[in-house]
């Protein structure tokens, strides 16, 4: 049948060729494979939302919990009193931005706030400029008197707030050690 793989034939008298309604699914350039394109596109689908799903799983996973990189008792020598955390903030989830944060509040009212996020060594280093540095803790440390320590380790960045009076750099030093083993 013309039009399957065979062009129509011209008339030699330069009329032109029989008309025949042609449906496309019988149409193909000579040498070609009829196209299935359509027929993998369901599958297709299917794995790239898996791929996806994965790599949202993974990227979760990577997500430090900040409210948990400070114990019961830890929270307690800092604030003077039990703390409640509030939970993770913002969740984890990838297509939020990378810093996390959790407060601890205390029966007697003092907050205890950790953030954890990713930085340069060099953005790093300029944020502590000036201030009063803490050898031992992590990568660098440095600490801003009354009550605010923060630390690198890697391309971590983890800074810990205390708003409470005689918040003292030993007890957030203590704190930062044991949250910087927890990296």
């Amino acid at each position: 049948m013309y039009g399957e793989t065979e062009p129509f034939p011209i008339p030699e008298n330069g009329a032109s060729p029989p008309t025949q309604e042609i449906s496309m699914r019988h149409c193909t350039v000579p040498g070609t494979v009829p196209s299935n394109r359509f027929r993998l596109l369901p599958g297709l689908l299917v794995v790239l939302g898996l791929l996806a799903s994965a790599v949202a799983a993974s990227a979760a996973e990577d997500i430090v919990d900040p409210c948990k990189l400070a114990t019961a008792a830890e929270v307690k020598a800092v604030l003077g009193s039990a703390g409640t955390p509030n939970g993770m903030r913002p969740p984890a989830r990838p297509d939020k931005g990378p810093v996390r944060i959790c407060a601890f509040t205390g029966q007697n009212g003092d907050r205890l706030t950790i953030y954890v996020g990713p930085v340069t060594k060099e953005k790093f280093d300029h944020e502590r400029a000036g201030h009063d540095p803490v050898p031992g803790v992590g990568d660098a440390a440095y600490y801003i008197a009354p009550g605010t320590l923060s630390f690198l380790k890697g391309t971590t960045n983890v800074l810990l707030s205390a708003a409470m009076e005689g918040a003292s750099r030993d007890k957030m030093t203590t704190l930062a050690l044991a949250v910087a083993k927890r990296l």
